[in-house]
């Protein structure tokens, strides 16, 4: 069995299971909606470059979210924790449950058959005021193992 602990708590897992967590930090409420950073891990069957694994991602979110104006904004390369070479990508999308547009940075970065994804969320309109706050956490990131 493996000791799991985070931040004030712990708990217990057998060994032969795998970490999928989703970490979350929200920033204070701005007319009821939060920033939000995510990180969310995956493990994937095999292995694939992060430009690979964000097509996928983007091909799932164009699908679910196609008939509420689904968007990219802006593609790029970037490299993660000094020597992971990632793809980013800033979209948005309506969300009809809550009446406007989130826009969202998302970093894409794969080691082996891990996929971790940086989410960065915000409403459209106030996204621009955080960018600096989101691009400060995607920049600071590193994989300490």
């Amino acid at each position: 069995m493996a000791d799991i602990r985070h931040y004030d708590y712990k708990f217990t897992v057998p060994d032969n299971w795998f970490d999928g967590s989703t970490v979350s930090w929200i920033g204070p409420a701005d007319e009821g909606y939060c920033p939000n950073i995510t990180i969310t891990r995956n493990f994937l069957e095999s292995e694939k470059t992060s430009g690979d694994y964000s097509k996928g991602v983007k091909d799932a979110l164009s699908s679910q979210f196609g008939d509420s104006g689904y968007e990219v904004i802006k593609e790029y390369d970037l490299t993660v924790s000094e020597e992971i070479e990632a793809a980013a990508r800033i979209h948005k999308f309506y969300v009809e449950k809550i009446g406007f547009k989130v826009c969202q940075l998302q970093v894409y970065a794969v080691r082996g058959k891990e996929a971790l994804t940086l989410t960065c969320s915000d409403k459209e309109d106030t996204f621009e005021s955080n960018r600096g706050i989101f691009e400060n956490a995607v920049n600071s990131f590193k994989f300490l193992v």
